[in-house]
């Protein structure tokens, strides 16, 4: 995970710095490419599992599960980490795919579910739409954040190098 620098601190929000977080993660989430060559083929057999769970703790933070539970999305993050309800819908949608993908990759543990293998989710039905609705999400994080092109060449710069290692990795 690529940390984010106070200097790329974002406006129009009284959380810039989850703001930031929440991007980057969402930019994890959506790469399938990067997940397999930084989540899975660097480590053990439950690296997945142990680098999915940075983004899905934030939520946490963040209460997002609980306004699942509840069937409520949450626009009171507007103005806090959020710009616009259009965000909060994105990201309730994105958080509701991640449950059902943990949910899935823990099928069959009798609900104790630590750390299940890469394999796991990796074969969930739940996986690339979770991963395609973390990249609505960013769209849509990036859309308001079009005026401020200090953060949007810094999101630019860590594509591009992600290309780049990927385009080097492949055969």
């Amino acid at each position: 995970m690529t940390e984010i620098d106070v200097h790329y601190w974002i406006q129009g929000v009284e959380l810039p710095q989850i703001r930031g977080m929440l991007t980057l993660y969402l930019l994890d989430l959506m790469d399938g490419e990067y997940q397999q060559r930084e989540w899975v083929e660097k480590d053990s057999d439950t690296s997945f599992h142990q680098s999915i769970l940075f983004p899905w703790e934030l939520f946490d933070d963040l209460n997002l599960y609980n306004y699942l539970k509840v069937g409520k999305i949450p626009y009171n993050h507007v103005g806090l980490s959020l710009k616009t309800k259009l965000e909060a819908e994105k990201l309730y949608n994105l958080v509701d795919l991640s449950e059902q993908l943990s949910k899935d990759a823990c099928a069959g543990n009798n609900d104790v579910c630590y750390s299940p293998p890469n394999s796991a989710y990796l074969s969930s039905p739940y996986l690339e739409p979770m991963r395609q609705a973390a990249g609505e999400a960013f769209k849509v994080f990036m859309a308001n954040e079009k005026d401020n092109h200090e953060f949007c060449e810094f999101i630019a710069q860590i594509e591009a190098e992600r290309k780049a290692i990927a385009k080097h990795s492949s055969p």
